[in-house]
Parts: C-alpha cells; sequence; structure tokens
C-alpha cells in the first residue's frame, strides 16, 4: 500500500473496525486459501503498528462509539469501578496539584488568597474586622472526596510549597468512606492528619471557616452533578479571602456527525 493508504487504514483501525479480505478477480477458493496469506499478514503487520495502546489511550479504548449513562452522584451512590474510571484521568489530577501549589505559594509570599477581596475589605467600615492571617494554618476542604485522588494532590502541594494545612474531606458515599477510613489507617503518612466527615456538603455543621474548598463536582455534559447547588451551601462556610478550586468552568454541546451513534439511538 502507498504511505496515504496505510495511515488510511491506521487511522480505522483505532476504532476497531473488522477488515473484510475481497477477492473481487475471483482467483482465490478452498483449495488454495493460501495465497492470502500476504495479504493477511500486511494488514495483520498494519495493525502491529497502528497504535500504542497505553496509559489514557488504553483506558479510553472502551469508551469508544459508547453512550454514557449520566451519574446522579448526589442520588445514587457511585460504584468503585466509576471512581476507577474518574482517577484514570491523571492530566486532570495533576492540575488539581498546579491550582493548589499556585494558591498555597501566593498565600505563603503575601498573607492572603484573593488580593483583591482583601485590599476591599482594608478600606471598608469592615477592616478592623479583617483577619490578616500570615501565620493561620490554612484550613483546605475537600468536598465529594470519593476515594482520595484529590486529597493525595492537596497534600502533595502542600508539602512541595512547605506550607502547613489542616486537611478536611466530606464525602457522603458510605462505600467511598470506608475507602477513605482504610487509607487514613495505612497510610498515615497522606491521610493521617486528614478530618474526614461523612455526610452530605450541603448540611455541613461546623464551627470555623474553609480557606480553601476543592471539589470534583465536574463530570461530563448531562451528568447531573449539581455542582452549583451542592457548591452554593458550601460557600458559605468560606473565610473573607477564601477561594475555591475550581473556581468556575463551563459546559458546552456541540453538533457532530456520527453514524454509529445515531444509528444506536433509532
Amino acid at each position: 500500500m502507498s504511505k496515504k493508504h496505510q495511515e488510511y487504514i491506521k487511522f480505522f483501525m483505532k476504532y476497531g473496525i473488522d477488515i473484510i479480505l475481497r477477492d473481487d478477480k475471483n482467483i482465490t477458493s478452498l483449495s488454495n486459501l493460501e495465497d492470502l496469506e500476504d495479504f493477511t499478514l500486511y494488514i495483520k503487520h498494519l495493525f502491529d503498528n497502528h497504535f500504542d495502546y497505553k496509559d489514557h489511550h488504553f483506558a479510553l479504548n472502551d469508551y469508544l462509539d459508547v453512550f454514557q449513562i449520566p451519574l446522579q452522584p448526589l442520588k445514587d451512590n457511585l460504584q468503585s469501578q466509576t471512581y476507577e474510571c474518574f482517577e484514570d484521568d491523571i492530566a486532570k489530577y495533576d492540575l488539581y496539584e498546579k491550582a493548589l501549589y499556585k494558591a498555597f505559594i501566593n498565600f505563603k509570599q503575601t498573607g492572603h488568597l484573593q488580593i483583591e477581596k482583601v485590599n476591599y475589605y482594608r478600606s471598608s467600615k469592615d477592616a478592623s474586622n479583617l483577619d490578616f492571617k500570615q501565620l493561620k494554618v490554612l484550613n483546605v476542604c475537600l468536598v465529594g472526596a470519593g476515594r482520595g485522588p484529590v486529597m493525595r494532590k492537596i497534600i502533595s502541594a502542600s508539602l512541595n510549597a512547605d506550607i502547613r494545612i489542616n486537611p478536611i474531606l466530606v464525602e457522603k458515599n458510605k462505600n467511598a468512606f470506608n475507602t477513605l477510613l482504610y487509607l487514613k489507617k495505612n497510610e498515615p503518612h497522606v491521610f493521617g492528619n486528614v478530618k474526614m466527615i461523612f455526610g452530605d456538603m450541603r448540611n455541613l455543621n461546623i464551627d470555623f471557616k474553609f480557606d480553601i474548598v476543592v471539589s470534583e463536582l465536574l463530570g461530563s455534559f448531562g451528568d447531573n452533578e449539581l455542582s452549583p447547588e451542592c457548591l452554593r451551601d458550601v460557600e458559605k462556610h468560606l473565610d473573607i479571602d477564601g477561594i475555591m478550586i475550581p473556581h468556575s468552568y463551563v459546559s458546552y454541546i456541540r453538533p457532530v456527525v456520527y453514524p454509529v451513534l445515531w444509528h444506536n439511538v433509532i
């Protein structure tokens, strides 16, 4: 095959298509099928070299041409295999750690998390009530902790930034919470100092303020994770210059032409 034809075949191989060899000239029969061996070996060679299934490519392979059932973690307790799917998204968790590290360094250098907000209060009538907390230990809360991957990033970022934090997590899934308790017992170097709260984040009853609230309520479009509704009740527990990570996000819809999914729908 020409290089163009090879790339064309390799492109479709990524999607697990079936390849059929057809004899348009009727020169093969049951008695001489071995004449096709060179052709089959060539196609096999293309397949063996078409794609390297590893890392995120390997994880995504089972989700090609598949509709995802919308998740409803507020209504149902997610299964362990769902958490495993989330945790395969290494890039996302690395971005969480980078965001946390930047927040910790900013606090370490300035004594504040939201400079603009602090400057506003500094010039307002409430300036006397403002807590300039250069020496304060940061209260960092993870809501919807799952099995703890984001908490690992919180601890890692604080160690890299060399800053003291008071880590707290909230999780309402009993099965996931049992996993967290197991980690607290068996990984004390990571989870030993983490305060774990079992319950719904919307009904928190605490007598202190959070400096940073971290959430992972970021499902795919239509996942109904109720992020704004749930986080609105948590936001009231933020300190004056407290921040939320992520700060914002956008869901969008894009029209596509996809015959396979269309066939599945109809």
